[in-house]
């Protein structure tokens, strides 16, 4: 009779596991107007040195019509500069924010001819150029050239040419730069994995910083840093790591058994984490169990990965049957929903066509800091499609 009585003041779990299911789905669109961001991608000065050497390459390495300069008597030298980059570096601007001076140093070499007369010289260009960061559509990061402060060269043998073709250069590679070099998608934020009502750009020194809110209610900020170890990294607050993982396992629904996996806790610290987790039975009343699930982080592949070491069983509601949570971590998975949330955060991960070449990311570390998870990145640029 106890039992029976127990049984039938037991709560509903299959109504409890529905307002739970409310409160994970639930997203925030509101942008208040002083946020804090509860992610953030930043991207290095060597991060930013790559990307805009393989786009300055991808443009200026190109073929180019001759530069044809009068001579007296009617005549005409044609003269065919081919140029390579040698150097690009990024340092601070106070032009605008968010910008940064961008300084260029360009080896060409120039074959030309005057009647029937040929020859070549080499020559050295410098740039100093402005660019601006900006946002479109509230997920793609894009660089653009805001000013073109000054191009000089350095023509280091004429060799029988009979004339001095700095100014026409100078004019043929600022041309060239302002009226060719397109806008540059620095990396495209991925929507669907990490949905965002907010973004905005700093530059903080020669850094590039995308802060981000996600939809996730409530979430937590992250911390404020004061330096990026790798070419990218991509931080993300425990709170919006957690929520947008049990909304994704809400959706995904009920695994083998009619057991449904709801994630409800997560701390990372260094290179380990520890999951709150709970398997839902939805089968007759239903009933629910606890596990606190402890692992490792690890970067392998170029992947973010969440090793599982140890499930120690933590509650449960009168009634409850048992199932392996190893089968249920194993299945669907809570530690891949992890994974992806940051993996698919990373700048490069949809190769950003740079003209012939495109910036792709390599993860190098993921570890645990101060209330969030921290994936540190390498870009590198890849021939190919």
């Amino acid at each position: 009779m106890f039992l029976l009585f127990t049984l039938s003041c037991a709560p509903n779990v299959i109504e409890l596991y529905a307002r739970e299911r409310d409160v994970a789905l639930a997203t925030a669109s509101e942008l208040p107007t002083n946020w804090s961001p509860d992610a953030s991608l930043e991207i290095s000065k060597a991060g930013l040195n790559l990307v805009m050497g393989a786009a300055l390459k991808a443009e200026v390495e190109k073929e180019a019509p001759p530069i044809e300069i009068g001579l007296p008597l009617g005549r005409k030298a044609s003269i065919s500069p081919h140029l390579v980059v040698d150097k690009v570096s990024i340092a601070p601007s106070d032009a605008c924010s968010p910008c940064v001076s961008l300084k260029g140093a360009l080896l060409g070499k120039a074959p030309w001819n005057v009647d029937f007369v040929k020859g070549s010289f080499p020559f050295e260009v410098t740039a100093d150029a402005v660019l601006a960061f900006e946002v479109v559509d509230n997920r793609e990061v894009r660089v653009r050239l805001k000013e073109l402060k000054s191009v000089n060269v350095r023509v280091l043998e004429i060799a029988g040419l009979g004339l001095n073709p700095s100014n026409a250069l100078e004019t043929w590679v600022a041309r060239r730069v302002l009226e060719k070099l397109p806008p540059v998608t620095v990396t495209t934020l991925d929507s669907a994995s990490l949905p965002l009502r907010g973004v905005r750009l700093l530059t903080r020194s020669d850094v590039l910083r995308v802060e981000l809110l996600t939809d996730v209610p409530d979430s937590k900020p992250i911390p404020s840093r004061t330096s990026t170890a790798h070419d990218a990294e991509v931080v993300l607050s425990e709170t919006a790591l957690l929520g947008l993982a049990r909304r994704a396992a809400f959706n995904k629904g009920t695994l083998t058994l009619d057991v449904a996996v709801d994630p409800r806790v997560l701390m990372v610290n260094e290179q380990g984490f520890t999951l709150g987790l709970r398997l839902w039975r939805l089968v007759g009343r239903g009933w629910w169990r606890d596990y606190t699930v402890t692992g490792s982080l690890l970067a392998e592949g170029g992947k973010v990965k969440l090793k599982t070491e140890r499930v120690d069983e933590a509650g449960k509601s009168p009634g409850a049957g048992f199932v392996d949570p190893l089968a249920a971590l194993l299945e669907g998975q809570i530690t891949r929903v992890l994974e992806d949330a940051l993996s698919q955060s990373l700048p490069g991960r949809r190769a950003e066509d740079l003209g012939g070449a495109r910036i792709a990311a390599v993860v190098e570390s993921v570890r645990g800091e101060t209330g969030a998870m921290v994936v540190g990145a390498r870009l590198a640029v890849v021939s190919g499609p």
